[in-house]
């Protein structure tokens, strides 16, 4: 009797937290456990906070849109730089440091594009990143567009 209480206990657990990130509050280690694996988890809020203190002027602090450069170039999170996913691979030790910290996100619906791009910078020894859920999407602050680039 005393294992099936305990049993009975751990799922009722693992189904308030699975019930509370269906829902969207659930916290960023609640959030971990539902398909980020043990990578970082911020929100779009978090991000705009750091942005509002002086993310730019913040030396280390990069956060990075994983879009193709043509989505980029329509709308953006200001101050964001833009390294396509695929192009990740040979840009990002000739751009970053290790100690630097680095959120990614990309397009709505797509966090796994972003886990990707963290997986990949771990193990490549860059230990400070993390995933801005929900991509672009969930950004609620103006986005910037690019202008007409030199020459035209």
């Amino acid at each position: 009797m005393m294992r099936r209480t305990a049993v009975t206990r751990g799922l009722l657990v693992s189904t308030i937290l699975l019930s509370a990130l269906v829902a969207g509050i659930g916290t960023a280690a609640a959030v971990t456990q539902g398909g980020y694996g043990s990578h970082a988890v911020i929100q779009a809020r978090e991000l705009s906070d750091r942005i509002q203190a002086g993310g730019a002027k913040l030396v280390g602090f990069y956060w990075v849109d994983l879009r193709n450069e043509a989505d980029f170039k329509k709308s953006y999170i200001p101050g964001s730089i833009n390294m396509p996913y695929k192009k990740l691979s040979f840009l990002a030790e000739k751009f970053f440091s290790k100690s630097d910290e680095i959120v990614f996100f990309g397009y709505p619906d797509t966090d796994h594009v972003s886990v990707n791009a963290v997986v990949f910078m771990k193990n490549k020894g860059f230990m400070r990143c993390s995933i801005l859920k929900g991509g672009i999407g969930a950004w609620t602050g103006d986005l910037e567009k690019a202008g007409p680039s030199a020459g035209r």
